[in-house]
């Protein structure tokens, strides 16, 4: 079965089965590769909708750090879906003379295989969990402001015990490594890393409250973002709005790699006391009962990054090849 028990979420067997189909039927030039291995040896894949070229710009749609986050590997693949279903002669096609586009549902498939297991275990299926299978959240564990904000709650606690255990040194988990030398070795400008909940877009910083460099750029690209949004619209801000972090995946990006680093934080707080399940269940309240209408509610605002990335970034192909 694809699907976990009593919910509409793919298992991950299912998602790394659609990404393969999706890759299958694609007519575009593509690329399904292994970068690595997480702390349990399960492998870790992302796809490529292009040649590959390192030289062109590159915008990357990622998610699933936080084992519990389901809603953001489905928005994640049906973003690869939708791209690699693409005819030759359609705009996205046109767009990857220019640019490749690259998905990586699961950044943490040690994670997303325990709170998948505790799903389908017992008459409730109680889940919980955001960290890796050493207990780090990896979404702690990079170097931007790593050893800040210790006051801080949900910044990156030193103690190991905490959902918010950000590892005992930057980069400290095989799925932060694998990730650093992916991006380290690419040419992104443009990226999304999807989770769950809060209805918003986010950018630079979450670490500082100090505005980032390009704060009219982010502002400027998510109210695009916003505008092709079919349900809610969602806020937009700077991640330290809601509360601060230390080694944040998305200030890395920015920071260390002067990439557009954008997070999507999807739907809304899943409680409800009309429904028990939800009421008890905290994967529930997290993630939306319905993820396929979440993803086609974000799909066109995901997809502007397309265009972002070629607008602002285009010409450098165009110099690669002399026009």
């Amino acid at each position: 079965m694809d699907r976990v028990k009593d919910t509409a979420y793919r298992t991950l067997d299912g998602i790394n089965r659609e990404m393969r189909a999706a890759l299958e039927a694609c007519a575009l030039p593509h690329d399904l590769v292994r970068l690595g291995r997480s702390a349990r040896d399960n492998p870790i894949h992302a796809a490529c909708i292009g040649d590959g070229d390192f030289a062109k710009p590159e915008l990357l749609y990622f998610s699933g750090a936080h084992a519990m986050e389901f809603v953001g590997p489905a928005m994640c693949l049906g973003l690869l879906q939708f791209v690699a279903a693409q005819a030759p002669d359609s705009p996205i096609a046109r767009a990857l003379d220019r640019i490749n586009i690259w998905f990586l549902p699961v950044l943490n498939p040690d994670g997303y295989l325990r709170i998948q297991r505790q799903l389908g275990a017992g008459p409730l299926g109680l889940a919980y969990g955001r960290a890796n299978a050493n207990g780090v959240d990896l979404n702690r564990n990079f170097p931007t402001g790593f050893y800040e904000n210790r006051d801080s709650l949900f910044a990156g606690s030193t103690v190991k015990f905490s959902p918010y255990y950000r590892g005992k040194e930057p980069c400290s988990e095989p799925e932060s490594r694998v990730f650093r030398d992916f991006v380290l070795n690419r040419n992104f400008r443009i990226s999304i890393d999807f989770h769950c909940f809060g209805n918003f877009i986010g950018y630079p910083y979450g670490y500082s409250d100090k505005p980032c460099r390009d704060k009219d750029t982010f502002v400027q690209i998510a109210a695009e973002m916003v505008a092709r949004q079919k349900g809610r619209k969602y806020r937009v801000m700077p991640m330290h709005k809601l509360y601060k972090v230390s080694g944040d995946t998305c200030d890395w990006l920015y920071d260390e790699c002067r990439i557009l680093a954008f997070t999507m934080e999807i739907a809304g707080l899943g409680f409800n006391l009309k429904d028990p399940q939800s009421a008890l269940n905290p994967f529930h309240w997290a993630n939306p009962r319905d993820p396929e209408r979440h993803v086609q509610d974000n799909l066109e605002a995901c997809l502007y990054l397309i265009d972002a990335t070629l607008e602002r970034f285009g010409h450098e192909a165009d110099q690669i090849n002399g026009d």
